[in-house]
């Protein structure tokens, strides 16, 4: 009597998981919008903790449920149908999980928040090239890991993504070009990053965002306003700035300006009459940005902000 194989299903092919992956994505980006909104009061003048509070919402969506509390089935695994378990096709615990997450959430996450910064130090700069080496090596494995289609997260917490109708893989080692790949791109990235540094580090004594270490960008923009008949122009600066203080209180944001008109004119070159402000929080997957807008008026001796208005926007991403 012959006896009849089961035939060895193949490792959840990248689409499914690409599908979930976008899935969860909105999901956590939506509670990050709702939750951010909440809470940016209580936190508008800690970016860094706000940031951090995101972060950990993720972890807390990725981790309880790629464990055994959601039986390694993220909403976005239950609707495409796979899940995650370990070499033997058991569930992973909560604290497996939760390192498995963190490993690709804490960089996924930061990425954005660190380069928000208007000029990072080396360090931070080679703390970003590290995230996005990782964030990218995650992805790649995804989609060209062919023998296992293990992440590097699944990788490094040995565990793995199944279908719902598989009970278990065996084990497949990834091939070796896959590294050197992945040690190619991460130099490159490194390198571009470092570039970018030294790049900068040698034309700052020529920008305008060189006056303080909290302007990322200047700009300038005209600005129409009808009442009626009547046409008024406004010359508005628009400075992204990195530091939420310039938001709210007006003798920080009139020091910024005062430095401004000592070491350039384009104050008075492009005759301005309004200030705006902009920065922006970022929460988890989700990015609240607000704006502080300022008549500005200068005297012989005094530079003179008065507050005309504010406004406040969120939206997913970074």
């Amino acid at each position: 009597m012959t006896e009849i194989q089961n035939p060895v299903k193949t490792i959840a092919p990248i689409f499914p998981r690409f599908f979930a992956f976008i899935i969860d994505c909105l999901i956590v980006g939506v509670a990050c919008l709702v939750m951010g909104k909440v809470l940016y009061p209580y936190f508008e003048n800690s970016p860094f903790i706000f940031q951090c509070l995101g972060t950990l919402l993720c972890l807390f969506y990725f981790s309880a449920f790629n464990s055994s509390i959601g039986d390694g089935k993220t909403i976005g695994k239950i609707l495409c149908k796979i899940r995650v378990k370990d070499f033997t096709g058991a569930s992973i615990s909560p604290t497996h999980a939760l390192i498995r997450s963190s490993i690709f959430i804490i960089p996924f996450c930061f990425i954005g928040y660190l380069q928000s910064f208007a000029h990072p130090p080396l360090s931070l700069i080679l703390i970003i090239a590290f995230f996005q080496s990782i964030v990218f090596a995650c992805f790649y494995l995804a989609v060209f890991n062919g023998n296992s289609q293990q992440s590097l997260h699944d990788v490094l917490t040995r565990t793995q993504i199944l279908r719902n109708t598989q009970s278990n893989m065996p084990h497949q080692a990834i091939w070796k070009v896959h590294y050197y790949i992945l040690t190619l791109i991460t130099m490159i990235i490194f390198s571009i990053n470092v570039w970018h540094y030294v790049q900068n580090q040698n034309s700052t004594t020529h920008d305008l965002t060189s006056i303080s270490d909290d302007i990322q960008n200047i700009q300038i923009e005209n600005r129409y306003t009808f009442i009626g008949e009547t046409e008024s122009t406004n010359q508005v600066l628009i400075l992204n700035i990195s530091q939420p203080a310039y938001l709210d209180q007006v003798d920080t944001a009139e020091t910024l300006i005062q430095r401004l008109q000592q070491d350039s004119n384009i104050l008075a070159q492009y005759k301005i009459n309004q200030v705006q402000f902009n920065f922006s929080y970022q929460f988890g997957l989700a990015k609240l940005s607000k704006a502080t807008i300022y008549d500005y008026k200068k005297t012989a001796t005094t530079t003179q902000l008065t507050h005309i208005g504010e406004n406040t926007s969120v939206k997913l991403g970074f």
